[in-house]
């Protein structure tokens, strides 16, 4: 694409190679009537008293000034093509102007739009509760009264559900061989099921944002990186660990593609089930990128 600064130096030349054609022409011109009804072409006497028809070789004289005066023609043809192809020009320049005018108040909207879903997100997390399930308290010998035994909130809700399901995947399948299956059954019956009220409306809204990030028809690749990138800056492992989890669901649609095509899971921890995560998402969602 031009840039503002070629399309520019490019008026620029076009109006001073017009400009000097009509200086040219317009100082050129006199002479070049001159030379055709001097004496190179036919000497006139001075004063020239009888009309110049009646002089001999005057229609030779004639059809040559003639042929000189048709030259203004062709200018007037010139003039009139560069005319129509500046106008072109700047219909062109201004179709230009509008489109990037319409993309930026896109971005603007959109990331209008992208930070109210954050300060969303931000009030969802709030809402978010987890409790241990019995069977973790007993094993871990956690009392009911005690700190650690009370229902936690906010970060630290997270916090607690991944330990539970570290826990059922310890406890329930062979971690060198899990299946999607169980890990998204000991998800569900585990964590989603116990508090769906609180995580899934969390989840929702990080799955929207993943989404407008990727359906979006202006933004640049690049764009849609640096969008992605500040969200997973806003998760905690804890938070990353879990999306991974609730993206195995069936009722997740295609938020695990989501992960996966965003690199989201590339900063957890091995302390945070990534081991089981990774035997169930494609290498991409863990990698770094290129860029």
């Amino acid at each position: 694409m031009i840039t503002s600064i070629a399309r520019a130096a490019l008026f620029l030349t076009v109006t001073a190679f017009v400009f000097a054609i009509w200086a040219f022409w317009g100082m050129a011109g006199p002479r070049i009537s001159e030379i055709f009804l001097s004496s190179g072409f036919l000497q006139l006497p001075e004063p020239l008293i009888p009309p110049i028809e009646s002089l001999p070789g005057s229609g030779e004289v004639m059809s040559k000034a003639g042929q000189w005066g048709d030259g203004f023609g062709a200018l007037n043809a010139l003039f009139a093509g560069l005319a129509f192809t500046g106008a072109l020009a700047a219909l062109f320049m201004q179709g230009e102007a509008t489109e990037r005018q319409n993309k930026d108040l896109h971005r603007q909207r959109f990331e209008s739009s992208y930070f109210e879903l954050l300060s969303l997100l931000r009030e969802a997390r709030r809402e978010v509760r987890f409790r241990y399930s019995l069977p973790y308290r007993k094993a871990n010998k956690i009392s009911g009264t005690s700190e650690r035994g009370q229902m936690q909130t906010e970060a630290a809700a997270f916090r607690t559900a991944v330990y539970e399901m570290r826990y059922l995947i310890r406890t329930k399948t062979t971690i060198t061989s899990i299946t999607r299956p169980q890990l998204e059954r000991l998800y569900r019956i585990g964590i989603h099921a116990r508090f769906e009220s609180t995580f899934g409306p969390y989840f929702r809204i990080v799955y929207t944002i993943l989404r407008r990030i990727r359906d979006d028809k202006i933004l640049s690749n690049k764009e849609k990186i640096q969008y992605a990138n500040l969200l997973r800056s806003q998760l905690t492992s804890h938070e990353l660990s879990l999306a991974g989890f609730n993206g195995l669901m069936p009722q997740a649609n295609d938020f695990s593609q989501l992960i996966t095509e965003f690199h989201m899971l590339k900063y957890l921890p091995p302390g945070m089930a990534r081991r089981a995560l990774e035997q169930l998402y494609d290498e991409e969602a863990f990698a770094a990128r290129n860029d």
